[in-house]
């Protein structure tokens, strides 16, 4: 094997799981000020979702996750039209227009920034079939089998506390119908992973994240073993993990979306 070759294990395998044992306990940044600052502050919306990268890069990872999710759907002969949605983490709007155009209705967006929830609610007024709600979806109300869709692209890491990172889930299979499937993004690999920031900079700084200066962890990725066992145990299933192929000189975020779907 090339140097090069055993450097990419060391970063891929090694480092997460030295990452994991490192991260103090309790340690973690406040998700709900973080975003709230950061879409408080922004001058439009894909200013804030596009930290660390372009509003192209931004662009064309959203293409990419389309083009895939549109393949499973296509693929599993699964109709969406008039099936009730769920986007969890909404930020810009941008899954809750891809839903709403593929004529999924209703379309409820569930977003932690009052800010973002503002600039939603004004970008949304006029559609009656879209509903924009503030709130964690650790801690929401929701009503049993209520969404026959649910997605969460670039969300659920930034839970990286596990026991709410469980809650959540349990939340979104409880509120998912049966039959119903749900659409996560991810690393999903062998081992828990986490990602660190500096509280000081005014921006997580995804790229150096494996510093050894990090001193808090911005984002956990859990393992594919944890998210099939967690699933599992309230009422979901893991249908398949597809990998998102970009460009090998193009950063993106979470290059895989994981599909689940609730027993029926």
């Amino acid at each position: 094997m090339s140097l090069r070759g055993y450097l990419r294990q060391y970063k891929n395998h090694l480092r997460p799981l030295i990452n994991s044992y490192r991260r103090p306990e309790g340690e973690v940044y406040a998700a709900d000020k973080y975003w709230e600052d950061l879409w408080s502050s922004a001058d439009n919306h894909t200013d804030a979702e596009s930290t660390g990268i372009s509003d192209t890069q931004l662009q064309y990872y959203y293409r990419l996750m389309e083009a895939k999710i549109l393949e499973h759907l296509i693929v599993q002969d699964y109709d969406i039209k008039g099936r009730p949605v769920l986007d969890i983490g909404s930020g810009g709007g941008q899954w809750i227009q891809f839903w709403n155009w593929m004529e999924s209705s209703p379309v409820t967006g569930i977003e932690i920034s009052e800010s973002a929830v503002q600039g939603l609610k004004s970008s949304f007024r006029d559609d009656n079939d879209i509903h924009i709600r503030e709130g964690d979806i650790v801690t929401a109300d929701l009503s049993e089998s209520n969404f026959g869709i649910i997605s969460a692209i670039e969300v659920v890491q930034h839970i990286v506390d596990d026991q709410r990172w469980e809650k959540a889930v349990a939340n979104i299979c409880y509120t998912l119908q049966s039959g119903g499937i749900g659409f996560v993004s991810g690393w999903f690999g062998k081992l828990n992973h986490d990602l660190w920031y500096t509280p000081d900079t005014p921006d997580i700084d995804f790229h150096t994240s494996f510093s050894l200066n990090r001193d808090k962890a911005a984002k956990r990725t859990r393992s594919r073993k944890q998210w099939k066992q967690t699933l599992e145990k309230h009422g979901c299933k893991i249908e398949v993990i597809h990998r998102i192929d970009a460009a090998a000189s193009i950063f993106t975020p979470p290059p895989r979306l994981l599909v689940f779907k609730k027993s029926e």
